[in-house]
């Protein structure tokens, strides 16, 4: 905490530059995490007004959560400052003026294209990596033109769909919950309007209690839901903050409304995503009810700025629900994710197969499917935890099958992607072998 003191103190009237991209730094200990991010918000507080601090994430894939940011943030205004992107043109003309610039012009290098990602959009940092691996490159086809050259076997990452709206109406069935973030869009993009128009334009709850088993996206919905609403400029921030019973209620009296807070606080912009929200009705001590009594009340105090979302198990959650009326009376949406059936988990499948560039023969997908109809008549059996496990131990046979069977002999491509009848496992256990659900608090 000194040396926080010392270059805090040394940095009043200048700019102090701190990099967040490596926040797994502080090591696996979550009680001196919680410390330095403590330190940190109190030096930001005391000489906020004096110093200018630049927070840095390195190439767009910034560890620090954002309500880490949040925390370290809230007693000072925030400008942020995007990369920013461009088409394949302007990254292509910008790779080849960096080239243009560089020890090895002018060069022969006739596609420059190939150095760049299969992207819809670029970042200048894209544009860097591409740079430096036609640069390394360079090394060697003009400096050290006498090493042999060794292909490099690449593998293309399959497309993915940039825009969240999108990413949503993909997954598999949730018609209702489709239906109901369309109703949320109207409804901001007319109170948009009416505002324009001098118009009422207060904005009404749009906190969701999410019904569901295990493994029906729920957490996904949440993601995409945030990510969707910050574009439609309802959230400011659009990140979504998933916390438990273990992330609210504290061990100390006192403490749990304080803990409740600050995850509002992180929340600020986004979604509050509490899982399994029932299980703060625990009956061993009064904490529980008292996180329960401080959500009611910030989900008001927040309304404008945090959307609450509690999810659970249907039958436990609509009795944590209802048997709380100033919590009910604070739900605007009751959404219900049904269970998968077996033609909508042989769909989730292909899209995986897909996503992990696998090819899979008809028998094997009838094996699949087989396994699905089984699966369906268990409660519990875990949706598309159930699909993904069901792959992985799959992927797993397949790879021991084509070790085993080309050892010392090539391979091709095909053969590598290819899943057969025999990688498929005889069974895959169910979630509901491995976890009961339970209401209340698990030790």
């Amino acid at each position: 905490e000194d040396r926080f003191s010392n270059v805090f103190e040394a940095s009043s009237g200048a700019t102090l530059v701190l990099d967040l991209s490596g926040e797994r730094g502080f090591g696996n200990y979550a009680s001196s995490y919680v410390k330095t991010l403590e330190v940190i918000g109190k030096r930001f507080a005391m000489y906020g007004n004096k110093t200018l601090y630049i927070f840095v994430e390195i190439n767009g894939e910034l560890e620090c959560k954002d309500e880490t940011l949040a925390a370290i943030l809230g007693n000072g205004d925030i400008v942020k400052i995007d990369e920013g992107f461009g088409n394949y043109p302007r990254a292509l003309r910008y790779l080849e003026r960096l080239a243009d610039e560089s020890d090895f012009a002018p060069y022969k290098e006739e596609d420059m294209g190939k150095y760049l990602p299969d992207k819809i959009s670029y970042t200048v940092s894209d544009v860097y990596d591409a740079f430096n691996e036609w640069y390394g490159k360079g090394l060697k086809t003009h400096i050290y033109k006498a090493y042999k050259t060794f292909e490099r076997v690449k593998i293309e990452p399959s497309k993915t769909v940039n825009n969240p709206y999108e990413k949503l109406q993909e997954l598999v069935g949730l018609s209702e919950i489709k239906q109901t973030v369309d109703s949320i869009l109207s409804f901001a993009k007319i109170q948009a309007v009416r505002k324009t128009m001098g118009l009422d334009d207060s904005s009404s709850s749009r906190h969701m209690v999410f019904y569901g088993n295990p493994g029906t996206a729920k957490t996904t919905v949440a993601r995409l839901l945030a990510q969707i609403l910050k574009e439609e400029g309802v959230l400011e921030n659009g990140h979504l903050v998933e916390v438990g019973r273990q992330d609210l209620v504290a061990r100390y009296v006192g403490w749990t409304a304080k803990t409740v807070r600050e995850k509002f606080e992180a929340a600020r912009g986004g979604i509050l995503f509490i899982d399994e929200a029932y299980s703060l009705t625990d009956d061993r001590n009064s904490f529980g009810r008292e996180a329960t009594n401080t959500i009611v009340q910030l989900m008001e105090n927040y309304r404008d700025e945090v959307i609450v979302i509690l999810a659970g198990y249907p039958e436990p959650m609509r009795k944590y629900v209802g048997e709380n009326e100033g919590l009910l009376s604070r739900i605007a949406f009751h959404l219900n994710f049904p269970d998968y059936n077996e033609d909508e988990l042989t769909q989730i499948l292909e899209l995986m197969l897909k996503e992990r560039q696998y090819t899979m023969s008809d028998e094997a997908k009838a094996r699949c499917t087989q396994l699905f109809r089984e699966a369906c008549c268990v409660k519990d059996f875990g949706n598309g935890r159930y699909v993904r496990n069901l792959l992985e131990r799959t992927a797993m046979n397949q790879s021991q099958r084509i070790a085993t069977q080309y050892k010392n002999l090539e391979v091709d491509k095909a053969q590598v992607a290819a899943i057969e009848v025999e990688d498929i496992p005889k069974s895959v256990q169910l979630i509901s072998e491995t976890k009961t659900p339970t209401i209340g608090y698990i030790a």
